[in-house]
């Protein structure tokens, strides 16, 4: 939970540099790096349990651009970078953002239903991504889960399906199908 990055050397296995990812921890489950990291050239694309995205150089740890989402709400799913956008979803701030993964400008964003915790999928012209309810688990209560597709040039919605229960899975797409997999029975 302390939202440090590391990076190590597999040889010598020698820390070449740590870079915490926030100053302050405002309660005790803020902050944890618990969405996969994407090396794009020199950089390393990331969000966490915390409000904001980040661009870190992997080299040596020091930021080159984050954004914050004005309100709060975690960046916990996994970023996606194709032409030197990146895209990445919101967990609690249930959106859906597209950025220049060198500078950080934003292009768009989209407000969806629920949580976003899954890597999304280029389709063509589409972005396609999971949605789930992460408050939904009690008893037989699976949630509702959603299949978002965007367009990837300028974030309107081209489709929308409600699916099973939950949708916290990677999509992915062969022979003209997209496959997810639900929470539901």
């Amino acid at each position: 939970w302390d939202g440090r990055i590391y990076a190590l050397d597999i040889s010598s296995q020698d820390t070449l540099w740590t870079k915490r990812t926030y100053e302050t921890q405002p309660y005790p489950t803020f902050g944890q790096v618990n969405t996969h990291m994407m090396v794009y050239d020199s950089l390393l694309l990331f969000g966490a349990r915390n409000p904001t995205v980040q661009a870190i150089n992997k080299n040596n740890g020091n930021l080159v651009w984050e954004y914050t989402v004005p309100g709060g709400g975690w960046i916990s799913g996994d970023p996606l970078v194709l032409n030197d956008t990146m895209y990445i979803g919101g967990s609690d701030c249930n959106r859906f953002f597209a950025f220049n993964a060198y500078t950080g400008e934003m292009y768009w964003s989209y407000t969806f239903l629920y949580n976003n915790f899954s890597k999304p999928l280029i389709c063509e012209n589409f972005i396609v991504f999971t949605t789930g309810n992460a408050y939904a688990y009690q008893g037989t209560n699976y949630g509702i889960g959603y299949l978002y597709a965007l367009n990837k040039s300028h974030g309107e919605i081209h489709n929308f399906f409600q699916v099973g229960g939950n949708l916290f899975t990677n999509p992915t797409f062969k022979d003209n199908k997209i496959y997810v997999g639900s929470s539901d029975k």
